[in-house]
């Protein structure tokens, strides 16, 4: 399910449309907040990669060839769990690792890694499409470290190199009609040139009475657009709605 913020302004007819949404929360920046169960996105981990666990204790019973095979279909599980590096010992990283040591030329534990990688790289990709830059290249890190010299991932990581360059070397803001698109890496670093840009459109949102619909990559960020919106209309209390969503940008709507 998405997560929805509402803001309102108190005693508008917005705030009929809020109530019917969900409960109320009333406060300076008139914001009320609706909120669903939404699932966080993956967050990457130390890009050092740990010594393969393998058993301290390896069973007696089983043959050198069973022992990697059983390493093996760990490995091969633990991939189709998503849990690549983490938690230690019980990954598929370890166990592919774990598997080289004996057999440096084990083509399944090879392509294994490869695997590793391309999932890195597949979050990496979806990361940049929601210009979430750091955490696309910290994805790349991953995949660099599990992978060292795969195309692909060097491939990507220039564009990703390239994309922030652009982002940084971008307006704050760029106007099309009633769309107003935020650059997103300067949102994500919250700076100062793209406050002042936020200030200087809320002022004309208040000599237009527009309706405001903020949408952002987070909750944190869809009230600090807001705050810096209000805090360039100090006497004029703005009305809108907040919806997560990307990329992020604003869109003006005729007054309500």
């Amino acid at each position: 399910m998405s997560k929805v913020i509402v803001m309102h302004e108190l005693g508008h007819p917005a705030a009929d449309r809020a109530r019917s949404r969900g409960w109320m929360l009333g406060g300076m920046l008139g914001l009320s907040l609706l909120v669903g169960c939404s699932s966080p996105a993956p967050t990457p981990v130390s890009t050092q990669t740990p010594a393969p666990a393998v058993d301290a204790k390896p069973d007696p019973t089983l043959t050198r060839e069973q022992r990697l095979e059983r390493w093996l279909d760990e490995g091969d599980q633990a991939l189709s769990a998503d849990r690549l590096l983490s938690p230690l010992g019980d990954n598929a990283h370890d166990r592919y690792r774990a598997v080289l040591i004996y057999d440096p030329d084990n083509t399944r534990a090879i392509s294994g890694l490869q695997a590793i990688a391309l999932r890195y790289l597949d979050l990496a990709r979806s990361a940049a499409a929601r210009s979430a830059l750091s955490q696309a290249q910290g994805y790349l890190d991953l995949a660099a470290s599990v992978d060292p010299g795969n195309p692909l991932v060097a491939e990507f990581s220039e564009k990703v190199s390239n994309q922030r360059a652009r982002l940084q070397n971008a307006s704050p803001l760029a106007q099309d009609g009633k769309v107003v698109q935020l650059n997103g890496e300067l949102l994500r670093q919250r700076s100062d040139e793209l406050a002042a840009d936020l200030q200087q459109l809320a002022r004309k949102v208040k000599d237009t009475g527009e309706f405001l619909l903020i949408v952002a990559r987070t909750d944190a960020e869809g009230r600090w657009i807001y705050q810096q919106m209000r805090d360039g209309t100090p006497d004029y209390l703005l009305r809108g709605d907040i919806h997560l969503g990307s990329p992020p940008r604003i869109e003006l709507q005729p007054p309500m």
